[in-house]
């Protein structure tokens, strides 16, 4: 039986078109969380070896960013719990083939991060502080699910991406290609997460939605 929090996510889900049911999507989009993270922890170590001010700055980023992931991780959650996917052929589709594709990328990227195979500078390699880093991120993820209890039906509204109209589209490529460009280059200057945030937005919808 539904309560009123299953309700008000069905709507967001929906609303946002998030109920898509590809098994090598939800499981990619898990294992881009994961990624990202690494890359988050790391940016969180270079802000503690760096100035008071740095530290303020980043804070903002991180609640926006734990934000995001909540609604992430709630979707992914959902499907899985609910056994709300589908195992299709990766040759189904071309859609389907990328999300394969991407989930290969991520686990693969998440193991060898994790080996030391980083690109970008490391400021630590505690695995505890790391694995302290995952568990207080998921756990202040967890925290804003509340925020669902008072949605207003029609208040959030993302278009599917075969309703973006050309010019959307050409904003959003300048976008992608212009700060994640910056961000490759300076990962942990303010370039860095909204770059890496923006195509951590984008891939998680190309994954668990429609």
């Amino acid at each position: 039986m539904k309560n009123q929090m299953d309700t008000h996510l069905d709507k967001i889900e929906k609303g946002n078109h998030l109920h898509g049911k590809s098994f090598f999507g939800i499981i990619a989009c898990l294992f881009l969380v994961l990624v990202f993270n690494f890359y988050q922890f790391q940016l969180f170590s270079h802000l503690i070896e760096s100035n008071t001010l740095f530290m303020l700055i980043g804070a903002i980023w991180f609640i926006v960013f734990f934000m995001v992931q909540a609604g992430i991780i709630k979707v992914v959650y959902r499907k899985i719990s609910r056994q709300g996917y589908k195992i299709y052929s990766p040759f189904k589709s071309i859609k389907e083939f990328f999300r394969f594709i991407l989930l290969i990328i991520f686990v693969g990227a998440l193991i060898l991060v994790n080996m030391g195979f980083y690109p970008f500078e490391i400021f630590s390699s505690s695995i505890l502080y790391e694995i302290s880093f995952f568990i207080a991120s998921i756990l202040i993820s967890t925290a804003y699910w509340k925020y669902v209890e008072v949605y207003k039906e029609g208040s959030v509204y993302v278009p599917k991406f075969s309703e973006y109209k050309l010019q959307e589209w050409l904003v959003v490529i300048i976008c992608l290609m212009g700060f994640g460009t910056a961000a490759i280059m300076f990962p942990y200057s303010p370039a860095g997460p909204i770059g890496f945030g923006i195509w951590f937005i984008m891939l998680s919808r190309f994954l668990i939605g429609e």
